[in-house]
């Protein structure tokens, strides 16, 4: 048996993971939401169902961002960097590229600051810890900025593009 590459590892945590994760997330969410809907037109009471789908919404959500970006499927406006010179391009994305990496530890940071404010807290209906909430940026950003920080590797001629299973 062979070991995997850096480069497989981090693109099964990357991109397949999270696709994964995803599709049983929905799944759960569907699940959840339809019991919350049976359980009340028939007069039982079951408190939590709904905050627990709206968690798990909101880690689906993040858990995306990462995916998304490795695979250069998220959004880009780029209609106005694609009609500058080509080294003025490079450049911009160079510097686009380290304030997104910017950006991303900026929001970890306030996440790792909710959590750490929230420690204590739970949500109400429910005994879901708080934090749990906040976890979810922290690790989607935290996929988004390392996606980022291979793109810009890439850019700067560190690791080559082959590495990212692209040919």
């Amino acid at each position: 048996m062979s070991a995997q590459s850096p480069m497989s590892v981090y693109e099964t945590i990357v991109r397949r993971i999270p696709y994964v994760l995803t599709a049983l997330g929905l799944l759960a969410v569907v699940g959840l939401i339809s019991a919350a809907v049976v359980t009340r037109n028939v007069g039982i009471r079951v408190g939590g169902l709904q905050t627990i789908a709206q968690l798990i919404g909101v880690w689906l959500a993040f858990l995306l961002c990462g995916a998304l970006a490795y695979e250069r499927r998220h959004i880009r406006i780029d209609f106005f960097i694609d009609r500058l010179p080509e080294t003025p391009r490079r450049y911009h994305r160079v510097l686009v590229l380290v304030m997104n990496i910017g950006f991303c530890v900026v929001l970890m940071l306030g996440s790792i600051r909710a959590i750490q404010q929230f420690a204590d807290s739970t949500a109400p209906n429910i005994a879901i810890p708080i934090p749990l909430y906040y976890l979810a940026p922290l690790v989607g950003f935290g996929l988004l900025a390392s996606v980022y920080l291979l793109e810009l590797l890439e850019r700067l001629g560190v690791v080559s593009t082959s590495m990212r299973g692209e040919t």
